[in-house]
């Protein structure tokens, strides 16, 4: 196996991790078998069943993926991983606030700061500086800054543009709406926005989270998929054909400029 330029053993990094992945099994699993009892509501099972499908298709093998090839030495991995760790950060928040409370609220409760212990732990042993020698003559610094601040803007315009509609037209605001307001605001906006302004400045920081935060938007773009599909599924409709082409455009921006930023150079 190579060696990972880190500062210390990522062993409380991997045993965050998999009681991540455990409890993200349980809540998904148990919540796709009994949703009548964990989302008491139409609305809920419409909304968080499909997200539940994504979190077992998308973000546990990311997870796991991440977990070994960083514990097989692929610097790869060790990039991703909190990558992985933020995806199922983001997509659990608003579990926490929109869902009723029910048998899967310690875990929800549990998810969040597990996976932000985790990225925290494994952002503050790697070796920011060795990182950034090795890549910073292979890796699209400009570009995939470039999506990351852009990424950022567009949230905040898109967000702020519906919450100023719902203020102007007095409308109600549902529950699952405030909680991905206060997700992206809270947390997704100012980390993209830090990590492609230190990457853009070709700080060592940036280029350690630019990698994990172009993956984890990257896979919640593509998570989107089994989403959209489910949802047709359970309304009886056709399936959003353009919608998807649109979300995969998406991942696309964000996952190029990955693959371009960890191909196969000094490692």
């Amino acid at each position: 196996m190579n060696a990972l330029p880190i500062r210390r053993s990522l062993t409380p990094a991997y045993i965050l991790s998999l009681i991540v992945a455990l409890l993200l099994s349980f809540t998904a699993l148990g919540s796709i078998l009994y949703q009548t009892t964990i989302y008491p509501t139409a609305n809920l099972r419409y909304v968080f069943v499909a997200t539940d499908a994504g979190n077992l298709l998308i973000a546990l093998p990311l997870l796991m993926v991440s977990l070994w090839l960083t514990y097989r030495g692929k610097i790869m991995g060790l990039l991703c991983w909190p990558g992985a760790l933020f995806y199922v950060l983001y997509v659990y928040v608003p579990y926490l606030i929109a869902v009723p409370f029910n048998l899967f609220f310690p875990a929800y409760l549990l998810l969040i700061p597990l996976s932000g212990s985790g990225i925290i732990y494994i952002l503050a042993n790697i070796d920011s500086a060795a990182i950034r020698r090795q890549f910073i003559d292979q890796a699209p610094v400009r570009t995939a800054a470039g999506i990351l601040i852009g990424l950022a803007v567009l949230i905040i315009l898109r967000q702020s543009i519906l919450m100023v509609t719902a203020l102007v037209n007095q409308t109600t605001v549902d529950i699952q709406e405030l909680a991905v307001w206060i997700d992206d605001f809270a947390i997704a906006v100012p980390l993209v926005l830090v990590s492609g302004i230190l990457l853009w400045r070709r700080e060592p920081l940036g280029f350690v989270t630019a990698p994990a935060l172009l993956l984890a938007y990257g896979f919640l773009s593509i998570g989107l998929v089994p989403v959209m599909i489910i949802q047709a599924h359970s309304l009886g409709t056709a399936v959003n054909t353009a919608g998807i082409a649109v979300v995969l455009v998406m991942a696309a921006v964000c996952l190029v400029p990955l693959g371009m930023f960890l191909r196969p150079g000094k490692e």
